[in-house]
């Protein structure tokens, strides 16, 4: 998850799974309990009818298994990602200092509001699924926040 969403080298990435092992442990633990509680089952229902047991299983992994264990790694490891990793990114952007003093003149207003609209774009984009920094991709020639017109 974290190679489709964050711009990362494979190290940054082997260090933010350790990290998030860690923080996470007791969801892991979870998940090792239900997935050996669901290894067990298939075991212990084998030794009472193995021929429809083996039918059911071969059904099992082939339209269930993989994408239910899956969906439990997501759902257990995402609230940790967005917590520790998306919303710091993204908070700068939204967190911005009050105007205290009131612009006097016209020019000097529309001044101001456009550097408070400069100030208000966020720092990261999400651009061909990745969060990647504003400022690299605008560095880019071809970049897609210039006008083509």
């Amino acid at each position: 998850m974290m190679i489709v969403t964050f711009d990362l080298s494979l190290k940054q990435i082997y260090k933010n799974a350790f990290i998030f092992a860690i923080v996470g442990l007791w969801r892991n633990i979870l998940l090792t309990a239900i997935f050996g509680a669901i290894l067990f089952l298939n075991y212990f229902l084998y030794y009472l009818n193995p021929p429809v047991v083996l039918l059911i299983n071969g059904l099992l992994v082939l339209f269930f298994a993989f994408s239910f264990s899956f969906f439990l790694i997501h759902f257990a490891v995402y609230p940790l990602i967005e917590k520790l990793m998306i919303h710091p990114v993204l908070e700068p952007a939204q967190t911005e200092p009050a105007q205290t003093e009131p612009a006097e003149s016209g020019e000097e207003s529309a001044q101001a509001e456009g550097e408070e609209e400069k100030k208000s774009e966020p720092e990261y984009v999400f651009y061909q699924g990745k969060l990647v920094k504003k400022s690299t991709l605008q560095k880019d020639e071809d970049s897609i926040f210039q006008d083509r017109s």
